[in-house]
């Protein structure tokens, strides 16, 4: 950027785009841009070539990108802009508003289009009037379904590419993914010449927690964040950071010396004027389209989280008998994880009791298919009401002779008391295929299942009371389980065939997961093993030492009729007792 207003004496007012959209806001008899505007306009200028603006709704950011475009246009007449949108007619009239200013304001007349030299000039392309004759016009509007294929552009502006009818659904979010992957392919490349210095300036408001504006930044996006208040201290921690390192939240929001929910913009929005938003919005859409807070609006649309379960080590065939929940910041093991800003893997804050055998230990099987989807397998057992998954993972190759071994074998190393499988698939075919296997490799029982209700609310009302009530017990090897995934798939798709990321990003929406075969066999079994939460582990563990006080008792009297007390020192309660020696 700074190659491109060299050419423009020291001192013009020029040089500095904030300056221009000064004399932008004063033809079109606004008030004078206010601070955040300005700093719109710093950071369009002196930011990354590919960034991101978030920003509440009214803040003025459309309006700044179509100066910008102007002010490139002032420098260097050779740019082709392309302008996206969501809707092609947003493009359209963000296209004719620049062509409006270009005709109106005096210093951009030299732009108008020369149609006497045959330069196109329409609501949604024009050529500028004194830049070389070229094939491509100088602005363009599309919306983002159009057809890129074979253009070219050297300023590309995204203005609300996500908006909820093309983002509702993991395949809706995939397929626009795969839209803006083209835009790095019809971006110019650098030319000193031409004075082309390319840059993608994207501007929107999240949908959802895994909204597309998060896989650009990891694609090498910065973000940069401006809500209408001043957000609490819990909130702006939630706002996290780019892949870089800097603050998502603009720093004069963060530096701002006031109280939380104080208005940022009091010039244009009074607290008045927000209090009335705030009724006419629910609390999760005031947050998106104001706050840009994803976090908050959909934690309660996301119910199952990482923190109310706990994560810790016990051997394959017995655990303790009572486990506390705590999700304290030395609780937490310090691993990635895919759940919302807060969220984490936590230990229990302590164990208690003896190592006890397990009550019943099975394994759920969700069938798959020869195709992209895994069979997704998952042991878990039940001890004092409580469900320990010893681990959830996802078998390549379908109802194959390797994948169905694989389950066998998963059985024999836990000593599984039942194999369960769902029959929606194939009609029960797995299972008889099953059958022999698992008779020459671990003899248990085989039980089928069969579901006709909607996945996603099924598996969520298995999943979310004994989660709630921190009675779901991991072992940690399922972390390190989750990360063998297929290596077929491209990186960014991998995390939608992990279990944790299926575990807190399910919905009460229809086709809510890219992929669902991990968490679905942890549902079944959590679901097969609900009654067993019934228990509680204290009074488990009272009933054990009860019995084993009562079995002790029996024994010492039947030795003491026969004239032998040496029972008594020889026992364990002897011992504890202190009277030995």
């Amino acid at each position: 950027m700074e190659q491109l207003i060299n050419h423009l004496p020291e001192g013009h007012p020029y040089r500095r785009f904030s300056n221009f959209a000064r004399v932008v806001w004063k033809h079109l008899q606004l008030p004078q841009p206010t601070d955040i505007q300005r700093e719109f306009c710093d950071y369009l200028q002196f930011g990354p070539d590919q960034s991101q603006i978030q920003a509440f709704r009214g803040a003025g950011k459309t309006y700044i990108t179509a100066a910008y475009v102007c002010w490139r246009l002032y420098l260097n007449p050779e740019e082709i802009v392309l302008i996206i949108s969501a809707a092609k007619d947003t493009a359209d009239q963000i296209c004719r508003f620049i062509r409006r200013l270009i005709s109106e304001i005096p210093e951009l007349h030299h732009l108008e289009p020369d149609v006497s030299r045959g330069d196109q000039d329409s609501s949604v392309s024009f050529q500028v009037g004194c830049a070389t004759v070229k094939k491509s016009p100088t602005v363009t509007s599309k919306g983002i379904t159009s057809q890129l294929t074979g253009s070219r552009s050297s300023l590309i502006i995204l203005d609300d590419c996500e908006v909820p009818n093309n983002s509702a659904s993991p395949a809706m979010r995939e397929n626009l993914v795969e839209r803006l992957e083209e835009m790095s392919a019809i971006l110019l490349p650098p030319s000193e010449q031409l004075k082309i210095y390319p840059q993608i300036k994207v501007l929107g408001t999240p949908q959802s927690t895994h909204t597309i504006y998060q896989i650009l930044e990891q694609r090498g996006f910065e973000t940069r964040i401006w809500p209408i208040m001043k957000p609490t201290e819990e909130m702006e921690g939630r706002y996290g950071f780019n892949p870089s390192g800097t603050a998502r939240l603009a720093d004069s929001v963060r530096k701002a010396d006031v109280t939380p929910g104080t208005p940022l913009e009091p010039t244009r929005f009074t607290g008045e004027n927000i209090a009335e938003r705030q009724l006419k919005y629910s609390k999760a859409s005031f947050d998106r389209q104001f706050m840009l807070s994803t976090d908050l609006s959909d934690d309660a649309r996301f119910p199952l989280k990482l923190r109310d379960a706990m994560f810790t080590e016990f051997p394959k065939h017995k655990a303790r008998e009572i486990y506390v929940h705590g999700n304290r910041n030395e609780h937490r093991i310090h691993r990635d994880h895919p759940g919302l800003p807060g969220d984490g893997f936590f230990r229990p804050a302590m164990e208690d009791g003896l190592l006890v055998p397990f009550d019943t230990t099975i394994l759920a099987v969700d069938p798959s298919g020869r195709g992209k989807d895994e069979t997704g397998i998952c042991v878990a057992s039940t001890l004092s009401g409580y469900i320990f998954v010893h681990s959830v993972r996802g078998l390549q190759g379908g109802y194959s002779e390797p994948a169905l071994l694989s389950i066998a074998r998963e059985a024999a190393k836990y000593s599984v008391d039942t194999v369960l499988v769902e029959s929606n698939f194939g009609d029960g075919a797995v299972t008889e295929l099953l059958k022999p296997i698992l008779r020459r490799n671990h003899g248990c029982s085989l039980e089928e299942v069969r579901n006709s209700t909607m996945k996603e609310a099924r598996m969520l009302e298995a999943l979310s009371p004994p989660n709630e009530n921190h009675k779901l017990i991991f072992h940690t090897r399922v972390i390190d389980q989750d990360q063998q995934v297929s290596e077929a798939d491209a990186a960014e798709k991998k995390r939608f065939r992990q279990l944790f990321w299926q575990f807190t990003h399910l919905e009460h929406l229809k086709g809510c997961l890219v992929h669902d075969d991990r968490i679905d066999a942890l549902s079944m079994a959590v679901e097969y093993l609900t009654e067993a939460l019934n228990r509680d582990a204290h009074m488990a563990k009272k009933q054990r030492e009860d019995e084993e006080l009562e079995m002790f008792l029996r024994e010492w009297d039947s030795k003491a009729l026969k004239g032998d007390d040496s029972v008594f020192w020889e026992t364990e309660i002897g011992s504890k007792s202190g009277l030995m020696g």
